[in-house]
């Protein structure tokens, strides 16, 4: 019994820190998930594209073998590949994180799509991914829908006013 009320106890505390914002990394077995989050797109799109930070903390190589998202159908980890002045995205069926290795995913880089939405996803909406590790372990870290980065501007046309005479 004693078992139940730790865990019902633990579900509240986490409940209450996401009622509030705190932002606590996910970690499991020494790997630590940080700045996870999905960028915005329109209502109609079936795909959204998810980024984050891991970190093996852990003295042990870990191997990243299914992410999965009660949201999508599938969700698979891209690698971004400059080709010949094309942009190739080629999908990893396992990712190995050596110990003290990060791997950051971010915008016009690596990344994990997010296929066959179930529905579209609001701006600030918070949104469960689920990360399997190679020795049966999951771990769910929580995303939240942001705006996605807009495409620097060519210096040709971009012009600051400061209000300076």
């Amino acid at each position: 019994m004693s078992n139940c009320f730790s865990m019902r106890s633990g579900l509240r505390v986490a409940i209450c820190l996401l009622a509030f914002g705190c932002v606590i990394p996910a970690a499991v077995a020494g790997v630590k998930a940080t700045d996870v989050w999905i960028g915005e797109v329109p209502p109609s799109s079936d795909v959204a594209a998810g980024y984050l930070v891991l970190r093996n903390e852990g003295r042990q190589p870990m191997a990243l073998t299914a992410i999965s998202s009660p949201v999508a159908r599938r969700v698979e980890w891209h690698d971004v590949q400059h080709q010949d002045g094309m942009v190739k995205m080629q999908p990893r069926q396992s990712v190995l994180l050596a110990p003290g290795q990060q791997r950051v995913l971010g915008p016009g880089d690596s990344h994990l799509m997010l296929i066959g939405l179930t529905r579209p996803l609001a701006l600030g909406e918070r949104v469960a991914l689920t990360l399997q590790w190679q020795d049966g372990s999951r771990q769910t870290v929580t995303a939240t829908v942001r705006p996605r980065p807009l495409p620097a501007a060519p210096a040709a046309t971009h012009h600051h006013h400061h209000g300076h005479h």
